[in-house]
C-alpha cells in the first residue's frame, strides 16, 4: 500500500513533509514503486535489526541469519516472517538448553518463563519473554535513494529510553 501511495503522491506532485510507516521494510518494496526516490525520507521504527543486510557488519546475528537463509533456502526472499522465525527458533533453543538434558514440555515452559532478557544476540530488541512483555526498544531508519539507512541509534542497537514506545509502562 505505501508503495502505491508514494507513487501516486509523486504523480500528483504531492510531497508530505513526514511519512512514518512500518510496512515498507521489505526486499520487494523498491520493485513495487515506480521511482524509488518517491520514498526518500520515509521513516520507519522497528524492534528488530535491519535484517535485509544493512546491519550485517555490526550485528553478527544478521550476517549469520543471511548466510543460513542463502544456504538453506536460496530461492526464498528474506522477509519479516523469516526474521521472526529465526528469532523464535533461537528463543526455543535457549529455553531447550535451560530445560536440561532430559527436557519435558513442563520444563521447557518453566525455562521460557525464566527468560527475562531475550534479544537473540542483538537480532531483535530486548524483550522480557518470561513476563510476556514485548520490547520497549526500537531503532529508526529512513529511505534514501532506493536504500534503507539506519538513523538512530547510529551503528547498531536500539533506543530504550524513553521507555514506553512499544510497551506502555505503568
Amino acid at each position: 500500500f505505501i508503495a502505491k501511495m508514494l507513487s501516486e503522491a509523486q504523480q500528483q506532485n504531492f510531497h508530505p513533509q513526514v511519512i512514518i510507516t512500518n510496512s515498507e521494510y521489505d526486499a520487494n518494496f523498491f520493485k513495487l514503486i515506480a521511482d524509488p526516490t518517491a520514498a526518500n525520507g520515509v521513516l520507519t521504527d522497528q524492534p528488530f535489526a535491519m535484517f535485509l543486510g544493512e546491519d550485517a557488519k555490526t550485528t553478527p546475528e544478521v550476517a549469520l541469519f543471511l548466510k543460513w537463509m542463502k544456504k538453506s533456502h536460496p530461492d526464498v526472499a528474506v522477509d519479516l516472517f523469516a526474521m521472526y522465525s529465526w528469532a523464535s527458533a533461537a528463543l526455543f533453543v535457549d529455553a531447550l538448553k535451560a530445560a536440561g538434558q532430559n527436557p519435558t514440555r513442563a520444563g521447557l515452559l518453566t525455562a521460557l518463563k525464566n527468560i527475562h532478557n531475550f534479544d537473540d544476540n542483538g537480532f531483535v530488541a530486548p524483550a522480557d519473554v518470561g513476563n510476556k512483555k514485548p520490547p520497549p526498544c526500537y531503532l529508526i531508519m529512513r529511505v534514501k535513494n532506493g536504500k534503507f539507512q539506519r538513523v538512530v541509534p547510529k551503528g547498531k542497537g536500539y533506543i530504550c529510553k524513553p521507555t514506553g514506545y512499544y510497551l506502555a509502562q505503568s
